[in-house]
């Protein structure tokens, strides 16, 4: 992306984090800012596609557990954490069977009664290239400050990623609509 393409007139969203209570964390695209792992350290496994996003969140030495993956195909056994997120990640998997598949992995991944942590920009079809920043407010309050580029013309709206989720087997817990991003909370069902 050219640098005079970058858009200034995006507004920045202050988003405070809590801490994250469950037991093992399954973090998919955690990669550069490694906010789940700055907030749960050794009790995540942080996923991302790209290594260099990898090494890039490193840097905070959150002790956490890295690993190189696609979401669609994670190197992990049924059943065996007890939360996932995706906060942040869900524009980088820009069509909807990639976003299905990463979600079905989740639920694989996770136990009966695991929870799903979504938090995730609005995108407009019609909006490319996408711009979102952040101010995240950790546990700690220490801050984080992001921005997000990527290609638009994805349909990334709560209602959407909802049914997604709800398609591949989650019951919703609750949503949250805070217009430029939004927050959905799943489980996974006890069967």
């Amino acid at each position: 992306m050219k640098r005079d393409n970058i858009r200034s007139d995006v507004e920045w969203q202050s988003i405070r984090l809590n801490p994250i209570d469950a037991g093992l964390v399954l973090d998919v695209g955690g990669g550069s800012e490694g906010l789940v792992s700055r907030i749960a350290g050794d009790r995540v496994c942080a996923v991302d596609i790209k290594f260099s996003k990898v090494v890039e969140a490193r840097i905070y030495e959150p002790g956490s557990n890295w690993f190189v993956s696609d979401a669609q195909y994670l190197p992990f056994g049924d059943n065996l954490f007890d939360m996932a997120t995706f906060w942040f990640s869900l524009m980088f998997m820009r069509e909807d069977s990639i976003k299905k598949r990463a979600f079905q992995e989740a639920f694989r991944v996770l136990q009966e009664g695991g929870l799903l942590h979504i938090m995730a920009s609005t995108i407009d079809r019609n909006e490319d290239p996408f711009f979102f920043r952040a101010v995240f407010t950790l546990p700690d309050e220490t801050l984080s400050k992001i921005g997000y580029g990527v290609r638009g013309g994805q349909e990334q709206t709560l209602e959407h990623i909802a049914k997604l989720v709800s398609d591949v087997g989650f019951d919703i817990d609750s949503t949250r609509n805070h217009g430029s991003w939004f927050i959905i909370k799943a489980k996974h069902p006890v069967q």
